[in-house]
């Protein structure tokens, strides 16, 4: 029997790798700091990328929930988004802040450190005490590099959006969350400070806020 020759080209063509599939436009609305009040709910800092784009977006999401006279949510949500605002990480504001959560008086003091600010936040709620220290500026260079890369908390898409510290002081955990040596993200907009809580790895875990207050 003689043998079938197939064409080099064709087979070539049947053996060379096939094209990557095109890469699904996404979202992380798990790093998000979610807000929810009634009908709406509020997603700010959402991390969005499109299809083929390695560009990381970032946007501030409100959806609002349609419920029918029968008190049951209807299929359909109105969604509207808005750029993040433009932040700089190492602008934080002195002074006296509320946890808002618990209503935990806190302080903020800073001081510099190595061409940087260091920035501790302490609350106290009579009986228990709370110890939070960061340092503005990207995660090279941080005094706590090194934790940080180990933690994979570089690899976040929005990382450069957040100044970077750890818990240096907590009595109990109160929130399963807030260990000593936990590390964190902080931001500030608008008088309030956004404390995102991954613990020792870039799995978000919690999410504390502080409102400053007078003076």
């Amino acid at each position: 029997m003689n043998p079938i020759r197939i064409p080099t080209l064709t087979l070539l063509a049947a053996l060379a790798p096939a094209a990557p599939l095109a890469q699904a436009s996404t979202a992380w609305a798990e790093r998000s700091e979610v807000l929810a009040t009634g009908q709406d709910v509020h997603l700010y800092g959402l991390s969005t990328k499109g299809d083929d784009d390695t560009k990381v977006r970032c946007f501030d999401v409100t959806v609002s929930l349609t419920i029918g006279s029968d008190g049951v949510p209807a299929g359909t949500a109105a969604v509207s988004a808005s750029a993040c605002p433009k932040v700089k990480p190492g602008e934080f504001v002195i002074g006296n802040y509320t946890e808002l959560a618990s209503g935990q008086a806190c302080s903020l003091a800073a001081s510099p450190h190595d061409g940087r600010t260091e920035l501790d936040l302490s609350c106290d709620s009579g009986t228990n005490h709370f110890l939070y220290t960061w340092y503005t500026g990207p995660i090279k260079g941080s005094p706590i590099q090194e934790q940080l890369v180990n933690a994979g908390l570089d690899k976040l898409p929005d990382h450069d959006a957040y100044s970077w510290g750890r818990v240096v002081l907590s009595e109990y955990n109160y929130d399963g969350c807030t260990y000593v040596g936990s590390l964190f993200g902080a931001r500030e907009v608008n008088g309030r400070i956004t404390m995102s809580i991954y613990k020792d790895d870039n799995q978000l875990d919690c999410t504390h806020e502080y409102q400053k207050t007078a003076p």
